[in-house]
């Protein structure tokens, strides 16, 4: 096999070599005894300098782009490293940066809208005789895990923001700078953004100044405009005329990709700065580090003002910050990078900005940047660290230690919880339709527009990434649109005719939602298995009949299934199945005619529990056991829409309404008993949980 490495560089035959033998190592380590070593390690070209991750072969397993080689003049490498689904990584392909110029920072996007994950880099220039100018470089990935010759176009150096900033749903890049002009004291710092064409190609708008040495930046919607915003951090000079101390500008974007306004905070900075949701008040806020206690807590207005929250004390290193819900909680943790004690913390949140407790993960020599992702696929949150010191990875599997978790529907962020959201139908024919979702893994909101008047929504999985996507199906013409990327046309593809209803289930047992319908008027269900394009129907109900989605059988194939209300009020209701795991016909009696199905797993058995809701009452029947009085609980009020799924992430359905005169959620937790009342939507709304409860 050694003689094809004639074709390839010197430090490519390194990477294959050592990526190959540590893979081969940790295979076997990780058969003799997985759960003693949650902590990997895998080798890459000399000094890695920073990472990113995305599915670069579309596998719907996360893959790493590391930059290694350091140094603005000796040239580096950007590599990429493959997935195998356990959190194991094998070498796969490296592009050079030509020159023995050095590549600065990576991130992962999709800039050209084709589906498929993009990188782009920044390359130093030279201030020689003839000045070589910097530049950003994109290469646009196949879906393959193969990028093409970069596309090229000058920048000015500094860490890359990746946000939509005119709203146009494309990628663009802010980068706030620092730029050195003969001598300390003169250097200019400000912020720029290059608008993506949606070629890979960006247009540079004008650049605003910022106080010196900015250093940090950070994207978000700050002051609840619908426009993306972005906090940098600048750490001054009060040695130069004027002084300037630190200080954390907030830029206002006015959606055309500039920042015309602005809100400088000059009692605050920070070498680093994340964004998210640390108190739980549906506000963004600012964690700053390092400051000079350790942790900052910046609590957002929702006005584009900051006011300080709690200071925690966080000793050693506390470099490149991320923000997640490591310990799945609810509320979210920071991973810091401590590089004099080779480490990594993630400092735990308690959801009022403070950070009481941390655990401390071992990494190679000298760590310098971090990614969080879920390398594994077990539902916990992993880490990936570049070393600079020892010039590998190391991978931290299962940050959190509990049992791995079921997905569960409506979870449009991939945490395991369902998000509340509200799906606004559009208010005239033809209107665009809107879809507001808070995501429950940062507290953050996501809105998309996608459908339009008179559209069903049909969430689902269609694509096996574990999240929930976007999607409605069009009664007019029995059109399914899946995906919210306009160049497959939205996923467009017609399955079912007027008077269909969609049913969206996995029906093949392959993680995908299938494309399903009912039709009243022959009793047939019409399904198109994603797992081999196979088509399948079955004759299962009557024309008053109400289809169900769920598994009730626990086989992780969704059931054939119907609710056939009572005649009368009073009158028994009956539920029919047709289980999946072994043809077997179930019917049972639960229920009467003026209730409302509400099918769900409520005591985390896996199978979906026959349950109805009484809005005469107000009362959710969620057993079929009398001695339990058939799980009887009042919860609810005149005019509310039950919408019950899994928010608290403990495998069990909560109980959920949805009150349309206020717009206001009311959960009770099965976890703790506890109640969580938000705000979320407007009258006319619709609860997306409920997008299939007939």
């Amino acid at each position: 096999m050694l003689h094809h490495f004639k074709l390839l560089k010197p430090r490519t035959v390194f990477i294959i070599l050592l990526a190959t033998m540590c893979v081969l190592s940790l295979r076997l380590m990780n058969k003799a005894d997985a759960a003693a070593a949650p902590e990997l390690a895998f080798p890459t070209y000399p000094r890695p300098t920073a990472i990113a991750s995305g599915d670069f072969n579309l596998d719907n397993k996360p893959d790493l782009a590391i930059l290694t080689g350091g140094g603005e003049t000796d040239g580096t490498d950007v590599s990429i490293f493959l997935n195998n689904g356990a959190g194991l990584f094998t070498f796969h392909v490296s592009y050079g940066s030509g020159n023995l110029r050095s590549l600065h920072d990576v991130k992962v996007a999709d800039f050209n809208m084709d589906g498929k994950p993009d990188l782009v880099t920044q390359r130093y220039g030279f201030q020689t005789i003839i000045p070589i100018p910097a530049t950003l470089q994109v290469r646009l990935g196949d879906g393959a895990g193969n990028f093409a010759p970069p596309l090229e176009r000058n920048t000015i150096i500094g860490p890359m923001v990746i946000g939509d900033y005119n709203g146009d749903t494309k990628q663009d890049i802010a980068v706030p700078f620092t730029h050195s002009q003969n001598g300390f004291c003169s250097q200019a710092s400000g912020a720029v953004v290059y608008l993506s064409n949606g070629n890979g190609a960006f247009t540079e708008m004008p650049a605003v100044t910022i106080r010196w040495r900015a250093n940090a930046g950070v994207s978000g919607d700050f002051n609840n405009d619908g426009k993306l915003d972005l906090a940098t951090a600048s750490q001054g000079d009060f040695s130069c005329a004027p002084p300037n101390g630190p200080i954390l500008t907030i830029l206002f974007g006015d959606g055309l990709g500039n920042f015309p306004t602005r809100n400088e905070l000059p009692a605050f900075w920070g070498q680093d700065v994340v964004a998210g949701d640390f108190n739980i008040d549906g506000k963004l806020d600012l964690a700053l580090t390092p400051s000079t206690t350790g942790v900052q807590a910046l609590f957002g207005t929702g006005a584009g003002d900051f006011v300080a929250g709690p200071s925690t004390t966080v000793s050693g290193g506390r470099e490149n910050p991320q923000a997640a819900d490591f310990n799945a909680d609810g509320k979210l943790d920071i991973a810091l990078v401590d590089r004099a004690a080779h480490a990594v913390k993630i400092i735990y949140g308690n959801g009022t900005g403070s950070f009481p407790s941390f655990r401390a993960f071992n990494t190679g020599s000298t760590p310098n940047f971090q990614v969080v992702k879920d390398f594994n696929n077990d539902a916990n949150l992993d880490l990936a660290i570049t070393n600079n010191g020892s010039s590998n990875v190391t991978v931290i599997l299962d940050t959190n230690t509990t049992a791995p978790l079921a997905r569960t529907q409506y979870d449009f962020d991939g945490d395991f919880r369902a998000d509340i959201a509200v799906y606004r139908d559009g208010n005239t024919p033809n209107a665009p339709s809107y879809w507001h979702i808070l995501r429950s893994n940062n507290n953050t909101y996501l809105g998309v527009q996608h459908g339009a008047n008179g559209d069903k929504p049909i969430p689902a999985d269609y694509n096996n990434d574990r999240k929930a996507e976007v999607a409605v199906w069009r009664p007019s013409t029995g059109t399914w649109f899946t995906s919210t990327n306009a160049a497959i046309n939205y996923g467009a593809f017609q399955w079912g005719t007027n008077g269909d209803i969609p049913i969206p289930g996995d029906f093949d047992a392959d993680g995908k939602a299938d494309y399903a319908v009912y039709r009243p008027s022959n009793g047939i269900w019409y399904v198109l298995r994603s797992s081999d394009g196979a088509f399948q129907f079955q004759q299962f109900g009557t024309s008053t009949d109400k289809p169900l989605l769920g598994d009730f059988d626990g086989d992780s194939k969704t059931d054939f299934a119907f609710y056939r209300p009572g005649a009368t009020a009073l009158a028994n209701s009956f539920w029919n199945v047709i289980q999946s795991s072994n043809g077997a016909f179930l019917s049972a009696q639960f229920g009467r005619g003026e209730d409302k199905p509400v099918p769900a797993d409520y005591d985390g058995d896996g199978k979906t529990n026959f349950a109805v809701y009484r809005a005469s009452t107000f009362t959710w029947f969620t057993s079929l056991n009398p001695s339990i009085n058939y799980g009887a609980t009042v919860w609810g009020a005149e005019g509310d829409v039950p919408a019950p799924a899994d928010y608290d992430r403990d495998g069990k359905a909560d109980l959920a309404i949805f009150r349309p005169g206020s717009g206001i959620w009311y959960i009770l937790q099965s976890s703790n008993g506890g109640v969580v009342g938000r705000q979320w939507g407007s009258p006319g709304d619709k609860p997306v949980p409920s997008s299939f409860i007939p």
